[in-house]
């Protein structure tokens, strides 16, 4: 009897370890069993994860430096627990952060739907719909619940109306939208536009010059390219940019904005709200009783300097754009 393979979604801390401290390899290639397996119909004694990608999206982990992976499992052996799956042994095929893992479900999706690369102008109202295209300008819409939509071609465009949709496109110029709650929307083209308006929702892109933007509260909004531009209105969102020249904004109250790019512009006008940026020559401003973190270098001591200020503290005053001085004390933003 041949196996069929497939994919599963899952994710664990930074140090590699997941729920029970059970200790997850990094090195792809690798074998992973359950030591305690048993093939009943109820959590624990097995691995878990979200077979093809779909399940409960809380069941992953939020923390920005959770290592997100993707396994390849038999799917006979798969135990259905509602929301996720547990199996007795998988092998590891990638383990990084969050948009490399649902860009591999791209390739994935296309090869199990098997489109060609004619496939253009698809449209779909029903509900638990699967969508793929890999041809050049095509169109994706999916009205329905819980669908998939995924596009490897130039400027594809994407769009659901649906909850618990996915979104990813792998192509330059793409536009990803999705309306629904729960969404995931994920692009490592450059000039990419992702836009969410559902709560909860996930957004990635590590292309140059994206543009993401979420309304919904709780949303999470990563972006690894220079010059990208993060905007969040819902409250508890956060915010993540690696690239250079970034602007980061989050007007939610306890929102999260970290970037570790240089030259780049954060604020927070929500209340209790977290502004971080570790690179040098960086703006942040926060609302009332916000926090702020910044970073310089200091040449004498040949490292960075980082310095913590709390907006109605110490003259810091909320809304005001603040950088780091030669002696490493907050002074307001001027500009040049």
């Amino acid at each position: 009897m041949s196996q069929e393979k497939a994919l599963v979604l899952r994710t664990c801390k930074a140090d590699g370890t997941s729920y029970g401290d059970f200790q997850w390899p990094t090195e792809i290639g690798s074998i992973v069993k359950c030591p305690d397996w048993k093939p009943t119909k109820e959590c624990g004694n097995g691995l878990h994860g979200l077979l093809d990608g779909l399940g409960d999206l809380f069941l992953l982990s939020s923390s920005i430096d959770a290592i997100w992976q993707v396994v390849e499992v038999d799917r006979s052996q798969c135990i259905e627990l509602g929301g996720k799956v547990k199996f007795p042994e998988c092998k590891l095929v990638y383990s990084g952060d969050m948009l490399g893992a649902l860009m591999l479900f791209v390739d994935y999706n296309v090869q199990q739907l098997k489109s060609d690369d004619d496939c253009a102008g698809l449209v779909s109202t029903e509900d638990y719909s699967h969508l793929a295209a890999s041809g050049y300008n095509s169109r994706l819409a999916a009205s329905g619940y819980y669908s998939q939509l995924a596009a490897s071609g130039t400027n594809s465009q994407l769009a659901a109306s649906g909850n618990n949709s996915q979104l990813a496109a792998s192509g330059t110029n793409s536009q990803l939208a999705a309306s629904g709650n729960n969404s995931q929307l994920a692009a490592s083209g450059n000039n990419s536009q992702l836009a969410a308006s559902g709560d909860f929702s996930r957004i990635a892109a590590s292309g140059y010059y994206s543009q993401l933007a979420a309304s919904g509260t709780n949303s999470q909004l990563a972006a690894s390219g220079t010059n990208s531009q993060l905007a969040a209105s819902g409250n508890n969102s956060q915010l993540a940019a690696s690239g250079n020249n970034s602007q980061l904004a989050a007007s939610g109250d306890f929102s999260r904005v970290v970037t570790s790019g240089y030259y780049c512009r954060l604020s927070a006008s929500g209340k209790g709200s977290i502004v971080m940026c570790a690179g040098d020559a960086n703006t942040v401003s926060a609302g009332e009783n916000g926090t702020i973190v910044l970073s310089k270098w200091n040449n004498i001591a040949k490292r960075h300097e980082v310095r913590v200020g709390y907006i109605g503290e110490n003259g810091l005053k909320p809304n005001v754009a603040y950088e780091l001085d030669q002696n490493f004390e907050f002074v307001e933003f001027v500009g040049v």
